[in-house]
């Protein structure tokens, strides 16, 4: 959950500027803006930033007049991408507001990142057949329910928050550091480059022959995919036409370990869910071996709560199957994706792209399989 407390810490700068609020619906503060042809990395990177911020701050302005599923994740997409611009020029600028303001960012979209999941899990949920066993299909239900409640109080906590929170859109982004003058175009490369270097050393660190142990290295390498993909989106134009063609293939990799995450997220859930039902269960076990040890009666019923723990145990591994197979349906095909790119150097190849102007062969690979399926 959000450390909602972050945003009213007496004595930070971004604290001074949140209850220093304008009106949201300025045109001035959400008129768009040209960003300038500029020799200069640093000079580029803050009209790109500003950008970015206005897109956020119409974003902002939209959620605020109606609040949908569709509204939070465009706020949610326009915030990443102005964090990911953040990152991305973070050596050029050392002003503190600079690192207030990704901090208070960062903690903004944590608490939309948990009703991203929720709204996932719900998505995952209705999909999945209810069991026909009355006690299993009484406890899928209510499992449901708590995830529909959890949501909904969630929706208000956030509604409640971003109000809170309106002068996140009205920071000033401070002046870049002096001494940054290379172009553009040539520091562009660079930072890809570095991009590119963590998400290799990412997929390195993968062992597909041990799906368990997958967990965290999919979800690191989707982060590094994701992050490569949006700083090529900043620089496109110097890339084109190719650069477009990159960014759809990152995409698709980044929406297709995205799946295989959301399945392991609510494979979380319902194993927190057991861990507290075995905890009441050993709780209840011990009261009542004290209770039959020294009076030598018991009274267990279909009604006790050892029934109950029971049922819970059944219904969770009835989801775990069914969202384990999903599982491994979008990790097979996750893992003979990512092995077509590796045989065609990929990483390697965007790189040498970025240097020398070559396509990237693997482009190409899908393109190929299909004209020798036709032949």
């Amino acid at each position: 959950m959000v450390n909602f407390a972050f945003f009213q810490r007496p004595g930070s700068q971004l604290y001074n500027i949140l209850y220093k609020v304008g009106d949201l619906k300025d045109p001035k503060l959400l008129m768009r803006k040209r960003i300038e042809k500029s020799n200069s990395i640093a000079d580029e990177a803050l009209n790109i930033l500003k950008n970015l911020q206005e897109n956020f701050a119409e974003e902002y302005r939209k959620i605020q007049e109606k609040w949908t599923s569709d509204s939070v994740h465009d706020l949610r997409v326009a915030c990443r991408r102005l964090r990911s611009a953040l990152r991305t020029f973070s050596p050029y600028f050392d002003h503190p507001v600079f690192a207030e303001y990704k901090s208070g960012l960062k903690l903004f979209m944590k608490g939309f990142n948990d009703l991203r999941d929720l709204d996932v899990e719900l998505e995952i949920l209705s999909k999945i057949t209810s069991p026909k066993p009355k006690h299993l299909k009484q406890q899928f239900d209510s499992l449901s329910k708590n995830f529909r409640d959890r949501k909904k109080f969630l929706d208000e906590s956030m509604k409640k928050f971003c109000y809170e929170s309106l002068g996140l859109i009205t920071i000033n982004i401070p002046a870049p550091s002096t001494g940054y003058e290379a172009p553009f175009n040539k520091a562009a490369a660079m930072i890809l480059e570095s991009e590119i270097d963590e998400t290799s050393a990412a997929l390195r660190r993968i062992t597909w022959t041990n799906p368990e142990k997958t967990f965290s290295t999919l979800h690191i390498l989707r982060i590094h995919i994701k992050r490569i993909r949006y700083s090529l989106e900043l620089f496109k134009r110097f890339y084109e036409p190719e650069g477009s063609m990159v960014v759809e293939k990152l995409k698709n990799l980044q929406d297709l370990l995205g799946w295989v995450h959301d399945c392991d997220v609510i494979c979380e859930e319902v194993q927190k869910m057991m861990k507290k039902s075995f905890k009441e269960a050993k709780e209840l076990f011990q009261g009542r071996f004290e209770k039959i040890r020294w009076t030598g009666k018991s009274n267990v019923s279909k009604k006790s709560p050892f029934f109950k723990i029971r049922n819970i145990s059944e219904i969770s591994f009835f989801l775990v199957r069914r969202i384990g197979k999903e599982r491994k349906k979008h990790f097979t095909t996750a893992k003979r994706e990512l092995r077509i790119l590796q045989s065609k150097n990929w990483l390697e190849s965007i790189k040498r792209w970025l240097r020398t102007g070559k396509c990237p062969p693997f482009l190409y690979a899908g393109h190929e399989r299909n004209e020798k399926g036709n032949s």
